[in-house]
């Protein structure tokens, strides 16, 4: 699966995830997705693999919440930052 395809599979579930039934919101969630990538490869030196479905999952999760609070100012949920500990120690 080429790197648009395991984006736009992101972005699929992304959507699932919050219910999303148009294709309304794609280029935002898009975006989203393509930033979490970018953060965690440029911020947190993880190389990411799509491939990984630990790491797929997790940036579809990062993305989701990242969609589903954009307004607001809380930082990471327990769970993302935990799981995003774990990449550190495995990577």
């Amino acid at each position: 699966m080429n790197n648009n395809e395991v984006i736009d599979r992101a972005v699929s579930l992304v959507k699932q995830r919050e219910g999303i039934l148009n294709n309304v919101q794609d280029s935002y969630i898009k975006a989203i997705v393509e930033g979490v990538i970018s953060e965690l490869e440029n911020e947190h030196d993880i190389m990411v693999d799509m491939d990984s479905m630990d790491m797929f999952m997790f940036v579809v999760d990062m993305a989701s919440y990242r969609y589903s609070n954009r307004d607001s100012l809380e930082g990471m949920s327990k769970h993302l930052e935990y799981r995003l500990k774990t990449f550190y120690i495995q990577r």
